[in-house]
C-alpha cells in the first residue's frame, strides 16, 4: 500500500495540494478483513473535512453519525441482517467498521464540494 500513497502523494502534489490534506483509506483492520466471509467495501464520495488516515481514524471503532450508520449497515452485510438490537450496540458496530474497507475517490479534503480538475 505505501507505493500506492506515494505515487497518490505525487499526484497531488502536481496539482498543487499539499500531502497532508489527502485522505488515506481501504482496508480498516486486514486481519479481521482477511476472515470476514464477505468482502465488503464502501465507496464513499469525498473526505469532506477529514485529513489524515481514514484506518487509523476509526480502528476503534465509529465517532461519527455517519460512521454509526456505516457500521450498522457493515453489521447487517457481514450478518445476514440480523435483529436490529443485536447490532446497535458499540462491540457490534466496533467489530463491523474494523471488518471492512472504505475508500473515498476525492481523496483530498476541503468540503463537499469537487473541483473535478483536481480530483
Amino acid at each position: 500500500m505505501t507505493d500506492i500513497w506515494d505515487q497518490w502523494t505525487e499526484h497531488y502534489l502536481r496539482l498543487g495540494i499539499e500531502p497532508a490534506r489527502i485522505c488515506r483509506d481501504g482496508i480498516i483492520d486486514e486481519h479481521l478483513f482477511e476472515q470476514a466471509e464477505r468482502k465488503v467495501l464502501f465507496v464513499m464520495k469525498e473526505t469532506d473535512d477529514f485529513q489524515g488516515d481514514l484506518r487509523e481514524f476509526l480502528k476503534d471503532g465509529p465517532k461519527t453519525q455517519m460512521w454509526h450508520a456505516t457500521a450498522r449497515w457493515a453489521a447487517g452485510l457481514l450478518g445476514d441482517f440480523p435483529p436490529f438490537d443485536k447490532i446497535d450496540n458499540e462491540q457490534a458496530m466496533r467489530r463491523s467498521l474494523t471488518s471492512i474497507a472504505t475508500i473515498n475517490l476525492k481523496k483530498a479534503s476541503g468540503g463537499a464540494q469537487a473541483d473535478m480538475q483536481k480530483v
